[in-house]
């Protein structure tokens, strides 16, 4: 009975294991997209410079934290088109470096229009610009989040609790029926 004691021990280690990859890649690869979301959202509903300045400063901390240790794609002569979690066809909606260059368009555009008074045309052309790009960033990032999942970290996280689950339900099984 200690061989069945010992692989449930292994069994379990594997399955918490596996539960805390899960949670590192959530916390490194989601997590930050979401926050985005939240603080695009805040844009959207906020009408002081200073209070959007704030959340595109979050936003790109966020955007680095989740580009770091993604694949650069280049072109032949050797420049950048792009950082996009898409294998696949990947689209221009969901390349992270084009993202980042809109929040630095959004920045540019909310320190210009933070000098003129707010019952100026050029404050409210200004507010639609960042608002109008605040909710597309944010249909793109959606449209990213899925595809952020089919990354080797994501599957190897996944593959650690499943080997483990299955495993421990073995062992649980024939030590029962050994019991019986």
């Amino acid at each position: 009975m200690q061989r069945f004691d010992l692989q449930i021990l292994v069994f379990s280690f594997l399955i918490i294991t596996g539960i805390a990859f899960v949670e590192m890649f959530y916390q490194n690869s989601i997590q930050p997209l979401e926050l985005t979301q939240t603080h695009l959202d805040e844009i959207v509903s906020s009408s002081e410079p200073e209070t959007i300045k704030s959340h595109l400063i979050e936003i790109k901390q966020n955007l680095v934290l989740v580009t770091e240790n993604m694949e650069k794609r280049e072109t032949l002569e050797g420049d950048d088109i792009g950082k996009n979690p898409v294998w696949i066809f990947p689209t221009e909606s969901t390349n992270f470096l084009r993202i980042e260059q809109d929040v630095d368009k959004m920045m540019a555009t909310t320190e210009k229009i933070a000098m003129f008074p707010k019952d100026t045309s050029a404050f409210h052309t200004g507010m639609l610009d960042i608002n109008s790009r605040s909710t597309l960033l944010k249909e793109n990032i959606q449209d990213a989040i899925p595809y952020m999942y089919g990354n080797l970290e994501s599957a190897f996280s996944v593959s650690i609790f499943i080997l483990g689950s299955y495993g421990l339900i073995q062992t649980l099984w024939r030590k029962q029926n050994l019991e019986n």
